[in-house]
């Protein structure tokens, strides 16, 4: 990248691609350069007319963009199968809570031990369940308090360098802005300077052309009066 701040860097018009290949740079200086009365009309009115006669399509510009790296959905098949329940319209699947209920063993198997076993493992699970909801609950209640607290640091810490880094931004976006500014009210000087001198170099080679007519016109005249003595 130039290092200064009205230089645009040569190479990055070598590599364009696509509908912005070879074009011109532009060497236009914003904060000297004035807008005549109707440009930005005419301006437009190129606009509309180039828009009008264009038989491309925003995809056709698409097309002609660096193609996206590969995507790592298609090699998960969690993510393929959840794409597919969203583009068929599936509904996701409601949970299923007849596990948590405690029932006894249907009637035809109230004999059957292994219909109770099965009762009782249930039971047991579903206490046991309970009781680590209930340890949770006590977990959450004793240092749920610090956690949040420590996490609200931390989310408040990230926001600070995010802040930081925005202002850092910021101002260099308003150094950059400025340079470019001094350096182009330097450049508008300059060019005004030459423009004065280009006007005047111009005037004074009238001048001097009408004058070296003239004396080309006294000699053709002298000339002719030398050949033909009174």
């Amino acid at each position: 990248m130039s290092g200064q701040p009205l230089a645009l860097a040569s190479e990055a018009f070598v590599e364009q691609k696509g509908w912005r290949r070879k074009e011109e740079l532009v060497d236009s200086l914003p904060y000297i350069d004035g807008l005549e009365a109707g440009e930005k009309e005419a301006v437009m009115r190129l606009v509309e007319e180039e828009a009008r006669n264009s038989d491309k399509k925003p995809a056709d510009y698409l097309s002609e963009l660096p193609a996206m790296p590969p995507s790592r959905i298609e090699k998960n098949e969690l993510l393929q199968a959840e794409l597919q329940r969203v583009s068929t319209g599936t509904p996701l699947s409601a949970l299923d809570l007849q596990r948590y209920n405690l029932n006894p063993p249907p009637s035809s198997q109230r004999g059957d031990p292994a219909a109770w076993q099965t009762a009782l493992d249930n039971a047991h699970a579903q206490l046991e369940h309970q009781r680590n909801r209930l340890l949770n609950l006590e977990l959450l209640l004793k240092f749920g308090p610090i956690t949040w607290r420590a996490h609200n640091e931390s989310l408040a810490a990230h926001v600070a360098n995010l802040q930081s880094e925005l202002e850092t931004t910021r101002g260099a976006i308003d150094q950059l802005n400025r340079e470019r500014k001094l350096q182009q009210t330097s450049a508008g000087r300059e060019l005004r300077a030459l423009e004065s001198e280009y006007v005047a170099l111009i005037a004074k080679n009238i001048e001097l052309e009408a004058a070296c007519k003239k004396v080309e016109s006294e000699a053709t005249a002298a000339g002719a009066n030398a050949g033909n003595p009174a």
